[in-house]
């Protein structure tokens, strides 16, 4: 993980790969990706499923925000023959995006390419890219496949997946990203890359409720009616009043190393459990090729994700 930005210190090149959708966490996640000063967001990458209305989704956000990142359509369909888990049928409830559109011809293999492109050209600027995954890791694992010199060269994966109950098989548990393609996941965890798990058992602990939606509802403006108008519907699917914010904590943690705790550790899928999207984690020694969060600063965590938020919004009559 990089060590907290320092005053002056250059922002921190990153991508990210995200499943946006009905599930309100990746819509902050991306707000607070592209308008943190310690970030510079080179692109947005879509997976999982209808990977066409979530590039949709993301292009919107991103014209709100006056964000030039440029958003890629990813793979709809995991690598394993695994069905898709996501919400496909509801995806942008809430959010217009009549004037946005995305060419349905598009390739599908447009985010592998382009995270190996990236991948180079950062590295080249002895800056390398940080890979910050919010989704299932379909895109990435294809890019190590198809340009495995090229998506090498990534600095790191922050990934939000799995859910680290302990270290050995006892302790394994299935998760949902991890699920929607169990061999990406293993992909990516044996290429060699680091990859840092921000997982479900931190992730759960964080939370956005009415409250907050009620601040976003009262700051107003295009993107303050966007974002809540997406948190509604999501309230209404899941019928519940709050929200865990596990990608708004996946992105922030990639520059705030004091948001989490982690240990070193090897983590590989287990594609024979009964239930799919089980990682299993030994203990590693310090230069292990993984590390996995173990314990959250929440109040922290709360503190910065509002702060931020609320400086994100500019409201009615604002700019962002």
């Amino acid at each position: 993980m990089p060590s907290n930005a320092a005053e002056g210190e250059r922002p921190l090149p990153v991508l990210l790969d995200t499943d946006i959708g009905t599930d309100i966490d990746d819509a902050y996640a991306l707000v607070l990706a592209a308008t943190a000063p310690e970030l510079d967001l080179r692109a947005v990458t879509t997976v999982g499923g209808n990977t066409f209305t979530r590039a949709e989704i993301a292009l919107k956000l991103l014209k709100l925000l006056g964000h030039s990142a440029p958003v890629a359509v990813g793979s709809g369909v995991p690598l394993g023959k695994v069905p898709w888990r996501g919400w496909d049928g509801y995806e942008g409830e809430g959010l217009d995006l009549s004037d946005v559109s995305w060419r349905r011809d598009a390739h599908p293999l447009a985010a592998p390419h382009l995270i190996a492109d990236l991948a180079e050209t950062a590295h080249a600027e002895g800056r390398p890219l940080t890979f910050l995954a919010i989704g299932p890791l379909t895109n990435l694992a294809l890019a190590l496949q198809l340009h495995p010199e090229a998506t090498r060269q990534l600095a790191q994966v922050v990934w939000m997946g799995a859910n680290f109950q302990g270290f050995g098989p006892e302790n394994a548990r299935a998760e949902h990203n991890v699920a929607c393609d169990p061999l990406a996941a293993e992909v990516v965890l044996q290429s060699g890359l680091h990859v840092t798990v921000v997982g479900y058992n931190v992730g759960v602990q964080t939370r956005l409720g009415r409250a907050d939606l009620g601040e976003l509802w009262e700051l107003g403006g295009p993107l303050g009616d966007a974002l809540a108008g997406l948190h509604e519907v999501w309230f209404r699917w899941t019928q519940r009043d709050h929200s865990p914010m596990y990608d708004p904590l996946t992105v922030l943690a990639a520059f705030r190393e004091d948001l989490i705790e982690t240990v070193p550790t090897h983590a590989h899928v287990d594609l024979a459990a009964p239930e799919p999207g089980t990682v299993v984690f030994g203990p590693g020694v310090e230069d292990a090729p993984h590390r996995v969060a173990t314990h959250l600063d929440l109040p922290r965590f709360q503190e910065m994700q509002r702060e931020r938020l609320r400086r994100a919004v500019p409201g009615r009559g604002g700019t962002p």
